[in-house]
């Protein structure tokens, strides 16, 4: 339970799609070399090997670049390691600006694509966070946007800065790649944080989507809170 499957295939996509148009349009990566500058006449922009070599150099480059980051990411999504890679601060869920920089091929179609998703679930009337027991709330990426203030908020994202810091006394990381479950240990130590923070207010357990991660520490939490005698009784409850 927590994991959704296939998750990695996204990033398996735009890598193979990144290298598919670098080799046809410009060759293989060794044809793309310095060399090219020197015969270089212009900046004008054109198609295939019509365009000015410094151009094809700069594009053939950032295309294979593309394909490498997504390709390596996709391979940890698959082993569910090293997900501190991108460098997420786990006392105040921030992401550093080198991290942009260096997975800027990996963050900006993730973000742009849970943007796009999320958005469209609010369409269908599907809200950004749940309550789905008594001061429990489960949520996705944009659960900040209930503006409401949390006594405790666990995140399970390593690829997202986290949008409830300021809303939050009580801030619990728990680093996953996108549709890994997480380990009994983490799952325990979240829970435990969780119930230890609920006589304060309510407290919110959020993944990127609000489906596989966070589902599976809510039941635990709820479990661990005696809301429910089993993971089962708490997931069939909502």
């Amino acid at each position: 339970m927590g994991a959704v499957h296939g998750c990695y295939l996204k990033y398996v996509g735009l890598s193979l799609t990144s290298w598919a148009v670098a080799s046809l349009v410009y060759g293989s990566p060794t044809d793309i070399t310095r060399r090219d500058l020197t015969n270089s006449t212009g900046f004008g922009v054109g198609v295939g090997n019509n365009e000015p070599p410094l151009w094809r150099f700069l594009c053939g480059t950032a295309l294979y670049y593309s394909a490498s980051i997504n390709g390596f990411i996709a391979v940890l999504f698959k082993a569910r390691r090293f997900a501190w890679l991108l460098g997420k601060d786990s006392k105040r869920g921030t992401i550093p600006f080198w991290s942009y920089c260096i997975f800027a091929p990996f963050h900006v179609p993730t973000v742009l694509y849970t943007f796009v998703h999320c958005r469209q679930m609010k369409k269908k009337g599907i809200p950004f966070a749940s309550e789905v027991c008594s001061g429990w709330y489960i949520g996705g990426r944009y659960s900040n946007l209930l503006r409401k203030h949390w006594s405790c908020v666990i995140d399970l994202t390593v690829e997202f800065p986290e949008l409830c810091w300021s809303q939050t006394e009580t801030y619990y990381h728990v680093p996953l790649w996108d549709g890994n479950p997480p380990s009994i240990e983490w799952i325990e130590a979240a829970a435990r944080v969780a119930t230890a923070n609920k006589e304060k207010g309510k407290v919110l357990v959020h993944c990127a989507h609000g489906v596989g991660r966070s589902t599976t520490v809510m039941c635990a939490c709820l479990v661990k809170a005696g809301e429910f005698k089993t993971w089962e009784e708490a997931f069939e409850a909502w």
